[in-house]
């Protein structure tokens, strides 16, 4: 006989449908519906006085069938699931649900009715709402550490039968209240042992001979995220990995360091899903040493440490003064002291890559230092006393800071100095045979004006003087590092190295720099624009089935939390500034800072059609703002990106920026003529969008802010970056025709753009065309 023609049926049930198909009985009971989703309904009845809980299948569709396998999940397509999940718990002797009934019918998933019928536990509640109280009512160590010993025995005991929860967190287990009192808010220890902690909601669970290592990951990282919040410390979770492995703490935490981290990053990633910030509480706080938190992949480490380190087989205590480069599980560099002496370490995770840069750390340091180049001093290796970390010492250059720091103060005339010492140290280290690979600012540090070169990880090495096309990608790769307006500056450096290398400037050499400097930008820019579409030190990611979130990591607020949880809301509370058909924008505030709010809305089902599969237009937003950031043109600061999505199917989208206190260009010339910065701001943006190949799309005056001497652009939706010559030029065009049309003729303001922009169309010999050459 097969469950489908003979269901499982109690007696007491089997007296309450006396008569009656047990299929059509459960789909008719009456009672109170707690869930009807997805084609599962949960409802609570009572027969004679006793509660009940029925979970009726009636086949969930294959569209929610074929979403679950692209999201790469198992479909839940019936209570046979959660039938056999409870026979297993049964057997293991752990207590749960008790079946009153159970019936499956039909083979198709998409259809297929099935039910289950468990007798309701009373005089219970929730380990969450029970540990939720702890944080004003503390329990005593006794309670707390049996409770503790209980969960972690389930949760033992369940994995080693075979069986993985899936949804495994504090509010799926039920503690019953202390038989000894009526009080079930009591934190007493009394009678613990004797009192049932029941686990519930099995209808994901799975069972095989042995749960994979990513199911245990899964299941014990969702129970410490449940439990992050609930007033626990470090001991704490110790504790629960001491019954859990039933093994000495130092044994479990040594053999099983790689599993216990990647449990902690689970629980991590659920966190900060959730709540949108790192945990906070006390038991998260450092369970791990620094080296371990830092090959776990944290991404903020403390700045104050001790660490143990062996340079030249004595042990010394190396302290941490500051984290200045951090690349999660790979690299770190530390700013701090060896016995009081300021140094700098360079800290690898220990493989075989590592000593790999070790070896070229050393070789490019070697040849650096007889090329009579300044650089810090190399002053040993050294490896942590676990074994599994190494890494280099540097000497501190004391009162030097990075080039990228102090550039911006820098005049016109410091900053040509500045850039004849970088090129008079390109030259040696060409001659030399020499190239940074990696070049960029933050290679050069600075004390007073005398450079020193750091990151000789990068360094290449050739057995003769650079070649001619080396050498020129290399100062392309260094010139594309900085900003369009900035690159003219090099002109005086780069005659004197052509001079000095005993080449002739021409127009091959001419254009080798450029088409050097171009594909280096392209790079740089690329690079640049994918780590703002990936999570990285700069940006936070997340993408899944229903939705994309971007947001830079120095906006990560509880404000920013409470958007993404409910963006329309956070809308509504804002000021209302635009309200269109397919944008509104609204002013509110984020973390104690003003910003702007632009949702792109979707009018119809034509325009959802339309725009479904096409990137949305607040993407285009967030992406051209970093591309103006990195090319250094005054923009749109850009704070957070939503999209709502149905798979690749784009739908609504938001797009967020910081507020720009300033009046447009527009308003100012309503007002009065432009002054003379005011149009050398509007000139030097010209420029800017000329040597970047960019055109506006909607160059209206209003779009145009005056700021700090600068003008900067807003409404980057129509924004673009052009392949190819001609087609920018056509766009420039229409931007700049589009600008004068915000003024009458015979306005003062008209004449003062119309001569600027005269002088500024594609084709002439102007300003503009001479910087594109």
């Amino acid at each position: 006989m097969t469950i489908e023609q003979n269901p499982l049926l109690r007696a007491d049930i089997a007296d309450h449908w006396r008569d009656r198909n047990p299929f059509d009985a459960a789909r008719e009971q009456p009672g109170s519906v707690y869930r009807d989703k997805e084609g599962r309904r949960t409802l609570r009845f009572e027969i004679a006085g006793r509660g009940y809980f029925l979970k009726l299948h009636q086949g969930i569709g294959w569209k929610e069938i074929v979403k679950n396998l692209l999201q790469g999940r198992l479909p839940v397509v019936g209570a046979t699931n959660e039938y056999l999940a409870i026979r297993a718990l049964e057997a293991a002797q752990i207590d749960t649900l008790s079946v009153a009934a159970f019936g499956r019918r039909g083979i198709n998933p998409a259809t297929q009715l099935s039910f289950l019928v468990t007798d309701e536990l009373t005089a219970v509640e929730t380990l969450e709402d029970f540990c939720a109280r702890w944080i004003h009512q503390p329990p005593t160590f006794a309670l707390k550490a049996k409770l503790i010993e209980r969960v972690a025995g389930i949760a033992r005991v369940m994995h080693r039968a075979g069986i993985n929860h899936r949804d495994f967190y504090l509010c799926h287990f039920l503690l019953q209240n202390d038989p000894l009192q009526n009080d079930s808010s009591s934190i007493a220890a009394a009678n613990l042992a004797v009192r049932k902690l029941y686990l519930m909601d099995l209808h994901r669970a799975q069972i095989r001979a042995r749960v994979p290592r990513r199911w245990l990951i899964k299941d014990l990282g969702g129970l410490y995220y449940s439990a992050l919040d609930i007033g626990l410390t470090q001991r704490d979770i110790f504790r629960f990995v001491r019954h859990y492995t039933q093994r000495p703490l130092r044994v479990a935490l040594r053999h099983d360091s790689g599993f216990w981290a990647a449990v902690r990053e689970r629980a991590r990633r659920i966190y900060v899903r959730d709540h949108h910030r790192e945990p906070q509480s006390a038991a998260w706080a450092l369970p791990l040493s620094f080296l371990a938190a830092f090959s776990a992949g944290a991404r903020k480490l403390p700045d104050t440490a001790l660490l143990p380190l062996i340079v030249d087989k004595k042990k010394i205590s190396f302290k941490t003064a500051a984290v200045l480069r951090l690349l999660p599980r790979k690299r770190v560099v530390l700013k701090g002291s060896l016995e009081n002496c300021p140094v700098v370490i360079k800290l690898f995770a220990r493989n075989a890559s590592s000593a790999r840069h070790i070896r070229r750390e050393r070789a490019g340091y070697e040849r650096v230092a007889a090329a009579n180049i300044s650089c810090p001093a190399l002053l040993g290796h050294f490896v942590t006393p676990c074994g599994r970390f190494e890494g280099i010492v540097y000497e501190f250059i004391a009162g030097a800071s990075e080039l990228s720091l102090c550039w911006p103060k820098f005049d016109l005339t410091k900053k040509r100095r500045i850039l004849q010492s970088i090129m008079q140290t390109m030259l040696t280290l060409h001659r030399a045979g020499i190239y940074q690979s990696d070049i960029h600012a933050d290679n050069f540090m600075l004390q007073d004006e005398r450079l020193y070169l750091l990151d000789l990880g990068s360094i290449k090495l050739t057995d003769a003087a650079l070649p001619f096309n080396a050498s020129i990608i290399n100062l392309g790769a260094l010139i594309a590092q900085f900003d369009t307006r900035e690159r003219a500056l090099f002109d005086t450096a780069i005659d004197w190295y052509v001079a000095q290398r005993g080449w002739q400037k021409n127009d091959v050499l001419q254009k080798a720099l450029r088409k050097a400097i171009d594909r280096a930008w392209q790079v740089r820019k690329r690079d640049y624009l994918n780590k703002a579409l990936r999570d990285c030190s700069l940006t936070v990611y997340k993408q899944s089935f229903g939705a994309v979130q971007a947001f830079r990591r120095d906006w990560q607020s509880d404000d920013l939390a409470r958007f993404y949880r409910d963006p329309d809301a956070f809308m509504a509370s804002g000021t209302l500034l635009k309200a269109g058909n397919t944008a509104t924008v609204v002013r509110a505030t984020i973390a104690d800072r003003p910003v702007v709010i632009k949702r792109y809305n979707i009018k119809n089902w034509r325009h959802a059609f339309g725009r479904g599969l096409r990137p949305t237009r607040a993407r285009h937003s967030w992406l051209y703002s970093h591309l103006l950031e990195i090319a250094g043109i005054a923009g749109l600061q850009p704070v957070a990106l939503l999209e709502r999505r149905c798979g690749p199917l784009r739908s609504t989208a938001y797009f967020i920026s910081a507020w720009i206190d300033a009046p447009d260009l527009l308003a100012t010339g309503q007002q009065r003529a432009l002054s003379d910065d005011e149009l050398q701001a509007l000139k030097t943006l010209l420029e800017e969008m000329s040597l970047c190949r960019i055109s506006h799309g909607d160059f209206k005056a209003n779009n145009l802010l005056l700021r700090a001497g600068r003008i900067a652009l807003i409404d980057l939706d129509a924004m673009r970056e052009h392949c190819t010559e001609s087609g920018w030029r056509r766009a420039f065009k229409r931007d700049l025709g589009r600008l004068l049309r915000n003024w009458p003729e015979n306005n003062a303001v008209f004449n003062q753009v119309k001569y600027l922009i005269s002088t500024a169309q594609p084709g002439s010999n102007d300003a503009l065309d001479r910087l594109r050459k």
